[in-house]
């Protein structure tokens, strides 16, 4: 069914290539979150800044000085070898406005190590019809198990909320 409706959606995007209503339904429908979690888990299991950083939206990449550095602090900052990871929703954020849409989804991933847990907090847009640039990660903060930020990088706006 999915398939159909994106091949739908392609067709009438080809007739009305300017529809920002359209626009957003096809990332909305597109979207693989099972896929964008798996890449997430993979790349901290992995140490792989460059796959992580590539996953940033753009405000990210424009105004956090040396990301890859703190790519990787945040990667560091998990001391140990993973031994399990489960991901759980945690928020969503759905706005439209003037023919301009945009929807943010959340995860909080529960990592284990063998002598700590921590919770991994990640904000994602998934949709925006405007500005498609800002898609993907819009935050991601580091917890230890009694809830205290360990670290965090996020977009200067728009993180669970509307941003131009």
């Amino acid at each position: 069914m999915k398939n159909f409706i994106i091949k739908v959606l392609v067709f009438l995007l080809t007739l009305f290539p300017n529809s920002a209503y359209l626009q957003g339904q096809y990332q909305l429908t597109t979207f693989d979150y099972a896929a964008t979690q798996n890449s997430i888990t993979e790349a901290i299991k992995t140490r792989n800044v460059d796959a992580l950083e590539a996953m940033m939206c753009q405000n990210i990449k424009q105004n956090v000085d040396d990301l890859p550095g703190e790519i990787g602090a945040l990667i560091d900052t998990i001391n140990g070898e993973i031994t399990s990871w489960d991901w759980s929703p945690s928020s969503s954020y759905d706005a439209a406005k003037y023919g301009k849409q945009i929807k943010q989804t959340g995860w909080t991933g529960q990592i284990d190590i063998a002598n700590a847990t921590y919770f991994i907090v990640v904000k994602w847009e998934i949709a925006n019809n405007f500005a498609p640039e800002e898609m993907g990660m819009r935050a991601i903060a580091l917890y230890d198990k009694d809830n205290k930020l360990l670290f965090m990088i996020r977009a200067t706006e728009g993180v669970g909320g509307w941003h131009d």
